[in-house]
């Protein structure tokens, strides 16, 4: 999805990252059965073999070479920054991809948890265009859930992937509602309409203390 504050909550739940942060804040694979520094400068990916994406298609390294310049190559990416340092990005195996860098990168390995690390569908995505990501398009991804609908300004429903390759979730839908009034939250929240939000209004709390 086109990145915002919003939709940042969204888009993990599509897109799955080559690594990901584990409840101990330890780096764990992900799409990525391995992903090292083998020298300074030389950054080796080995993806899984039983990845794919939620139409069922395997996860390639062509897709992760795509999805990775995507930031690499677009200076305005709000993930640009994590490739600043990297001067080439490769296939280099049938399921392997090798990034080479220009200075040692201390960070890089961890910015492959989030957004910089998220792989889509080459060629699905080449056919959205510039629909990508957004309300009047689609996005093909590897993570536990795909788009079923998108009203702007509204919300956002998700269905779950029951094929996902890390077990299917234990939830059929989520939907991320989007309620910019302070008061119209509270009252979501308080007559259950909604399970749980972010910036509640902190005049709220009485409200919240006083409901039973």
């Amino acid at each position: 999805l086109v990145p915002g504050a919003d939709y940042n909550f969204v888009w993990p739940n599509i897109c799955d990252s080559l690594l990901r942060v584990e409840p101990d804040f330890t780096v764990a694979p992900a799409l990525a059965e391995s992903a090292e520094f083998v020298d300074p400068v030389t950054f080796v990916i080995d993806l899984r073999a039983d990845v794919a994406f939620s139409d069922g298609t395997p996860v390639t390294p062509a897709d992760v070479v795509y999805s990775l310049e995507r930031s690499w190559k677009d200076v305005t990416s709000a993930y640009y920054g994590a490739f600043v340092l990297v001067s080439a990005i490769e296939v280099t195996g049938d399921r392997q991809v090798t990034i080479s860098f220009v200075a040692p990168d201390s960070i890089f390995r961890e910015a492959l948890t989030g957004g910089a690390g998220a792989i889509l569908s080459k060629s699905f995505s080449e056919q959205q265009g510039e629909t990508l990501g957004t309300s009047g398009g689609d996005i093909l991804c590897a993570g536990p859930f795909t788009l079923d609908s998108w009203t702007p300004g509204s919300d956002i429903t998700l269905a779950a992937n029951e094929s996902y390759w890390d077990g299917a979730p234990l939830v059929s839908k989520l939907v991320f509602k989007f309620i910019p009034d302070g008061t119209t939250l509270t009252n979501a929240l308080l007559a259950g309409e909604v399970d749980g939000a972010f910036n509640v209004p902190p005049a709220s709390r009485s409200a919240f203390e006083s409901s039973t």
